[in-house]
């Protein structure tokens, strides 16, 4: 978080963009984060904005469409170079069909997030979840 001043300090060393994410709705938030609420977090956007440094339009703000294949690979490469490590498919399932999935399984995933909603996103029905996967065991 940023107190008063402190935006306009890092404007003038050059910074550009700041990123603020935004955890959860208001009324969620507590349920998020203890150390710090809702209302810090639009404090610090009122700071930054004011001091003339970019909030929306980094680099990553409308990322291409990655390859699914690539996005497998990745997996690949998680798992080669970090072979104790968890790796969980979560948030964008919704845009992933079985057979993408069951790929990240080969690949080296070891776990999906299974709930109806994640902290902000969606996710897939549960019951879709448990029909996919009882149909592949």
């Amino acid at each position: 978080m940023l107190e008063d001043g402190h935006a306009q300090t890092l404007q003038s060393a050059g910074l550009d963009y700041y990123n603020n994410h935004l955890d959860s709705a208001p009324d969620f938030y507590g349920d998020v984060t203890t150390t710090r609420d809702n209302q810090d977090r639009l404090d610090t956007l009122v700071r930054v904005r004011s001091a003339g440094v970019k909030v929306e339009g980094t680099p990553l703000a409308h990322p291409a469409e990655l390859d699914r294949f690539e996005f497998v690979r990745t997996i690949a490469v998680a798992r080669i170079t970090m072979p104790k490590a968890r790796v969980r498919l979560s948030a964008g399932r919704q845009q992933m069909n079985d057979a993408l999935q069951a790929l990240c399984f080969l690949a080296g995933a070891n776990s999906i997030f299974y709930c109806d909603k994640l902290l902000t996103t969606g996710n897939p029905d549960t019951a879709a979840d448990v029909r996919c996967w009882s149909d592949s065991a």
